[in-house]
């Protein structure tokens, strides 16, 4: 990796942890666990730290999660066919 893109990858893992901090401050478990927000933020930057998920895309992400996640809901609220019930 040249040594430009190994500063980037630095940045990002250091601006993942002060994140983190930051959702953090102040709370205890209990109260970090009662604010699934901050669990999912928490969870999202401890991704970029393990799998160096950098970039993300925020219009993917919002068009995503605003078509494709309720598209997939409804697929799985409907009702299964007999042979998926029956291993067929």
């Amino acid at each position: 990796m040249p040594p430009r893109a190994w500063r980037l990858w630095l940045e990002d893992i250091e601006q993942s942890i002060a994140r983190i901090a930051t959702y953090i401050e102040g709370l205890d478990f209990a109260a970090f666990c009662a604010d699934q927000k901050t669990v999912d933020a928490v969870v999202h930057n401890l991704h970029i730290l393990v799998h160096g998920y950098f970039t993300v895309d925020l219009e993917i992400v919002w068009l995503t999660a605003k078509h494709r996640v309720p598209e997939l809901h409804q697929i799985l609220k409907r009702p299964a066919k007999s042979s998926r019930r029956s291993g067929k």
